[in-house]
């Protein structure tokens, strides 16, 4: 019985949910299963005033892996609210419409600037989702500041710190697997190894300009603004009858506060 309730909370979830799938796919499609997307892809699908057609594809890439994980862990606690409230197609349109007008907006203001990752998308479903079950969208808050702070970021720290231990010894041991074979006088063998090791050479090189990347780009708090406005507009605009009865029942709540 638990297990069928569980899956029916899962299919009222399902437009939460292929949100979340579509961003990990294009994440790690893009990667090719890499740590993190190379330079020249973020560069190509970044929107700005040079590349307008990108308003929709900016927010498929994330600068890396915790940029990713942050945005998926807020997007589906945030769309999940909305989900519950209103339904799949809200989560769809609120999510497509906050990005791309916060996105448009914030880019109009500041010109120079390229935006990548889902972000402004997310705080529109923040903003709806505060907007039609203030008790549940302040618990998503919660959960999800949580999330980031004690699990997300600290197993995401160890998970890199591993990445980096496991490739520093692989490449001492092939390096001197190509001395090895070299003093050997195997010089097939050593070319080989040398061969190995420049590739893994060059997938750390990546993965630290990639990790760099990500610590160095910087996240605009107005475009989170615009895109949460974004969101409680839409209620506004398309349910209203959800915004009326929010504010009613805000109103009730502070009323018993004050008796």
């Amino acid at each position: 019985m638990k297990f069928e309730n569980a899956v029916k909370y899962l299919l009222k979830a399902r437009g939460s949910i292929l949100i979340c799938l579509s961003l990990v796919f294009s994440y790690f499609y893009l990667s090719g299963g890499a740590h993190y997307i190379p330079q020249e892809s973020l560069a190509a699908l970044a929107f700005s005033r040079y590349a307008p057609h990108n308003i929709v594809f900016h927010t498929l890439i994330h600068t890396g892996l915790y940029h990713l994980l942050a945005n998926l862990t807020t997007l589906f606690l945030f769309a999940l609210v909305v989900e519950l409230s209103l339904g799949a197609l809200d989560v769809f349109l609120i999510f497509l419409v906050s990005e791309s007008l916060a996105a448009a907006l914030f880019i109009a203001l500041n010109p120079d600037v390229a935006m990548v990752g889902a972000s402004a998308g997310i705080s529109g479903l923040l903003g709806a989702a505060l907007t039609v079950n203030l008790k549940r969208g302040l618990a998503a808050v919660l959960i999800a500041a949580v999330l980031a702070q004690f699990l997300l970021g600290p197993l995401l720290t160890m998970g890199l710190a591993g990445y980096v231990a496991d490739t520093g010894k692989k490449a001492i041991a092939l390096n001197q697997a190509v001395k090895d074979a070299e003093a050997g006088g195997d010089l097939e063998k050593a070319e080989e190894k040398r061969t190995e090791l420049e590739t893994v050479e060059k997938e750390y090189e990546n993965f630290e300009s990639g990790r760099q990347f990500e610590v160095q780009t910087t996240t605009d708090a107005w475009v989170h603004g615009y895109g949460a406005v974004f969101g409680i507009l839409y209620v506004f605009l398309f349910r209203r009858e959800k915004f009326i009865k929010s504010i009613e029942l805000v109103h009730s709540f502070l009323g018993k506060i004050r008796q």
